[in-house]
């Protein structure tokens, strides 16, 4: 029995020094990479972890924004931009936007009110300044549109 006793710390101390070093072998990244009009509050991660941003206010992005941490100690590309959000496109006599916002590059289309129509599709395109362009056409009493 007094073996057993004696091997029983050894152990011990053999499995928490080995779960130490594997700790110690894995690989850390610091310092995300910026992300223009965004922020993360994560400062490092472990090998195959990933960290969040969110956009300042005034932008937005396609889709959740994640950088990862490599086996070499170096982040990936943050997976999407940040993008400037436009809100109310500019009114539009006898039509109406079919969004309320979007993001720059991106275009509401306008649909003429009953009875009216246009020759070409309407739209109104977000600036990366945060404005609109001006509708592309306008809606009209009669107009036979082109196919």
């Amino acid at each position: 029995m007094k073996e057993g006793l004696v091997l029983l710390p050894v152990l011990i101390f053999f499995f928490a020094f080995c779960q130490n070093y594997t700790s110690l072998l894995d690989t850390k990244c610091t310092d995300p990479p910026s992300l223009t009009f965004g922020t993360t509050n994560e400062s490092s991660a472990l090998e195959g972890s990933s960290v969040n941003y969110v956009c300042d206010n005034g932008f937005d992005s396609v889709a959740a924004i994640t950088s990862t941490c490599n086996a070499d100690g170096k982040w990936t590309t943050p997976s999407s931009p940040c993008l400037r959000e436009c809100v109310n496109p500019p009114s539009l006599t006898l039509g109406t936007a079919n969004e309320s916002s979007a993001l720059e590059g991106s275009s509401v289309i306008y649909m003429c009110d009953n009875g009216y129509d246009s020759v070409a599709d309407i739209t109104s395109t977000c600036n990366t300044d945060g404005n609109w362009t001006a509708p592309s056409s306008h809606c009209l009493r009669g107009v036979l549109r082109s196919k």
